[in-house]
Formats: structure tokens, C-alpha cells, sequence
């Protein structure tokens, strides 16, 4: 049994043309709106990192059958940090360190948190 875009999508030899791409990208889009109960703006490249600043996200991944799955859940994951993560403590937090000039640990730190977050949206 077929599952996920396997299903619902095109056989995997086939490729998206620009119109099927467009409407994979809305998509993609209206599942994070749905998610996030928002309009979150979605953006897509395919250089660079997938990330959010909980009020518009990028997500970095060339479409194709074969990754629009993983797309999507990439796009949840995003959307997940848009609903669940408080953007308010990295900027706390590096507000402290450079207080007590300790600011070469704040990568680290904000790393560790963002491990933390996604083992909660998992």
C-alpha cells in the first residue's frame, strides 16, 4: 500500500512542473497555517538553513516527489517552533552574557536550546 505523497502525489519517476510546484508550496504553506492557527508567511529556497523567527519561516529544500515528504515535516517542525518555542529567551539569555562578557558561549548555549525545543516538538 502506497503512503504519504506516494499516495497522493505523482510516481516518483515523474517531475514536478512549475504549476504542480506552486501548488505543493501552498500546500506546504496552508499546513502550517493550519498548524500554527496563523498566517505564517513561508518562504522556500533551496541554499542555506530551514529556520524560523516564529513570525516567518524558510525553508530550505529543493521540492521533488520524491523530498516533499520530508518537505512537509520540515515545515511542521518549523511551524511546531512557531507555536511552541518562546523567542523572547535566546535574546534574554544573550543579554546576560554579555553582561558578565561571557558572549563567545552564547552560540552554545543557544544551540543546546534549540536541541532542547526539538526533542519537545518530537
Amino acid at each position: 500500500m502506497n503512503k504519504g505523497s506516494k499516495y497522493w502525489g505523482k510516481p516518483s519517476w515523474e517531475k514536478f512542473d512549475l504549476i504542480e510546484l506552486a501548488s505543493a508550496q501552498r500546500n506546504i504553506t496552508n499546513f502550517v497555517k493550519i498548524l500554527t492557527g496563523d498566517e505564517i508567511p513561508v518562504e522556500f529556497t533551496t541554499t542555506g538553513d530551514s529556520m524560523t523567527n516564529g513570525k516567518s519561516i524558510t525553508i530550505s529544500s529543493k521540492i521533488t516527489q520524491n523530498t516533499l515528504d520530508s518537505t512537509i515535516g520540515l515545515a511542521l517542525h518549523e511551524g511546531a517552533h512557531c507555536v511552541y518555542t518562546n523567542f523572547d529567551v535566546p535574546k534574554k539569555i544573550g543579554n546576560l552574557l554579555l553582561e558578565r562578557n561571557l558572549i563567545h558561549g552564547k552560540e552554545i548555549i543557544l544551540l543546546l536550546i534549540n536541541f532542547e525545543e526539538d526533542l519537545i516538538i518530537y
